[in-house]
């Protein structure tokens, strides 16, 4: 009976231990500070999720830009998805951590509205973009929504951040939900 219950508590502590260490998943930014999942910028903080976020890749490689704006450029799709209820995104953005807090990223320095949704996003059905693009914002339970010419950071110097996309969506009893999906760029040109 003794052998037992030292098998379950070792079991226990195992497995407590995992779930501590999935918790506060780490990533290092140019400073090396630590960031995990609990670290999201204060604007979603409280908002409960309901929107899948993906960014693909997530971890991001400079290209050359050749535009005059900014040498280099870190494109990536984004992939979103209600997942509870169907919803109109009323709001959404980059923020980079910066300096050991998070600033929004955004090129027109404010979140993106419901409008620059409708211009970018499109539905994904069966792998297939299908240039259908989203009207006042809505999304529906389980559909994926792309925007497949995405880019988190223009610069003119390679650098190495961290970032994420966040998204608040409102349903129809107007509740408000949130997804957010995080990168890495790196301070490297694509192969």
């Amino acid at each position: 009976m003794k052998i037992y219950k030292l098998f379950i508590l070792i079991i226990a502590l195992i497995v407590g231990c995992n779930e501590q260490n999935n918790k506060n998943i780490e990533l290092k930014d140019s400073n090396s500070t630590i960031i995990n999942s609990e670290n999201i910028p204060d604007l979603i903080k409280n908002l409960p999720i309901g929107i899948s976020v993906i960014n693909e890749p997530d971890t991001i490689y400079a290209e050359l830009n050749n535009k005059p704006e900014s040498k280099y450029i870190w494109r990536h799709t984004t992939i979103i998805k209600a997942l509870y209820n169907n919803l109109r995104i009323i709001e959404f953005g980059a923020y980079n951590f910066k300096n050991d807090e998070w600033k929004l990223g955004n090129y027109t320095k404010k979140p993106f509205t419901t409008e620059d949704f409708d211009k970018w996003y499109c539905k994904k059905g069966n792998g297939i973009i299908t240039f259908d693009f989203c009207k006042s914002g809505k999304i529906n339970k389980g559909e994926e929504y792309i925007d497949p010419s995405n880019y988190s950071i223009r610069n003119d110097s390679l650098v190495n951040r961290n970032g994420l996309w966040y998204y608040i969506g409102i349903d129809s009893a107007g509740n408000k939900f949130m997804g957010y999906g995080k990168y890495v760029t790196v301070n490297k040109l694509k192969n």
